[in-house]
């Protein structure tokens, strides 16, 4: 059970991670909706895949959001803590950094179990049914994605369509053409208003309203012209080719017995991701000293280029292990080595800033007992 000064720590560092998470979240998800919806506007997605590819979207997020929503946040609580005075009477109390770390453990080990659940299990499963959706929308039907103004060809490349309009509904489009090339004849197909649709499973087809289509073989008489108030004409489509599934779609399990090095690599990262979450947390302790003068922010800056510096490291890292320069049970344990021991001297540091001011204080008269 955490005690009373634990609890406090606890839910400054925690209402501050939660606020950083929530305001670069709400950021991302707002860039990523106008995104999706664009693609939706174009027809490179159906309607329905708004939400699965959101929620994709949102788990991907997280993973890189959660290791760094609490670094800063444990960063900005501390730092309001020094700012306000507060540090300095819970040392005088003799709360030390080993107490304050049972705090920030406290935050950290849940949110990095819950880094290890997104980036081990539910990551490569959201980048398969990424996949598939792109997929789907891509070869499922040939009628979505078509630009007005230009020449459309179907997969098979014998029909293109031309359109000069297309209505905000997305399937009603204006002032058509479509040319339509047969086993021995041609048909030209032309109306004022045409409307596509289909079924699963189906060819999808397009009904011209109010046109005119010609039929025949070029060079010769015999030929046919149509007047009709709606007409249906089927798209032929080419068959899709099977899916293929990228290295990140791999479940975990796979990975660690495939000695690929790409695999090794994916392996290696998905478990750096955790492993990252946790340093980062121990990190922002020894990080967050500040004056009262200095402000809370104070430590912004110098944080942020650690955070870069880890994760370029990190990057370097996947790809040696990519490149097979390093070797696999090496993977990328020597970055978060590196950056142990840089904590590991921040903390010397920190407790032998201590010790010497307790020594001057004895040294002028005074008492003090330390934290």
């Amino acid at each position: 059970m955490l005690r009373i000064i634990d609890r406090y720590v606890f839910k400054e560092c925690a209402s501050a991670t939660l606020g950083v998470i929530a305001v670069l979240l709400l950021i991302l998800l707002g860039n990523t909706l106008v995104r999706i919806l664009g693609d939706i506007a174009e027809g490179k997605l159906p309607g329905e895949a708004l939400w699965p590819m959101l929620s994709i979207n949102l788990v991907h997020y997280l993973i890189v959001l959660i290791p760094f929503g609490m670094y800063l946040g444990i960063l900005f609580g501390m730092g309001r803590l020094y700012k306000d005075s507060e540090m300095t009477a819970l040392f005088a109390c003799g709360i030390g950094t080993r107490r304050l770390y049972r705090a920030v453990l406290a935050l950290a080990l849940p949110l990095t179990l819950l880094t290890v659940f997104l980036s081990m299990l539910l990551a490569p499963w959201t980048v398969g049914k990424q996949d598939a959706i792109k997929h789907a929308a891509k070869y499922q039907s040939e009628l979505y994605g078509l630009v007005p103004g230009q020449f459309n060809t179907s997969g098979n490349g014998r029909q293109t369509l031309f359109f000069e309009h297309l209505a905000a509904n997305g399937r009603e489009m204006r002032q058509t053409f479509l040319h339509s090339l047969g086993e021995d004849m041609r048909l030209i197909t032309t109306a004022r208003k045409a409307v596509r649709s289909g079924k699963a499973g189906q060819d999808p087809y397009i009904v011209f309203e109010q046109g005119t289509s010609y039929s025949g073989i070029p060079g010769q008489l015999d030929y046919r012209i149509t007047q009709f108030e709606t007409q249906g004409v089927r798209i032929q489509q080419a068959a899709p080719p099977a899916l293929s599934l990228r290295i990140s779609a791999t479940p975990t399990p796979e990975l660690i017995t495939n000695a690929d090095p790409k695999a090794q690599a994916e392996w290696h990262w998905r478990l750096a991701i955790p492993v990252a979450s946790l340093l980062l947390a121990l990190f922002a302790l020894p990080l967050s000293y500040t004056s009262p003068r200095k402000g809370r922010f104070a430590k912004l800056g110098i944080g942020v280029l650690i955070y870069i510096i880890y994760t370029n490291l990190l990057g370097l890292g996947r790809a040696w292990v990519e490149r097979a320069i390093v070797p696999d049970w090496l993977g990328m344990w020597w970055v978060h080595a590196l950056m142990l021991g840089w904590l590991l001297l921040l903390l010397a540091q920190r407790e032998g800033a201590g010790l010497s001011v307790i020594r001057k204080a004895s040294g002028s008269g005074g008492s003090g007992k330390p934290a």
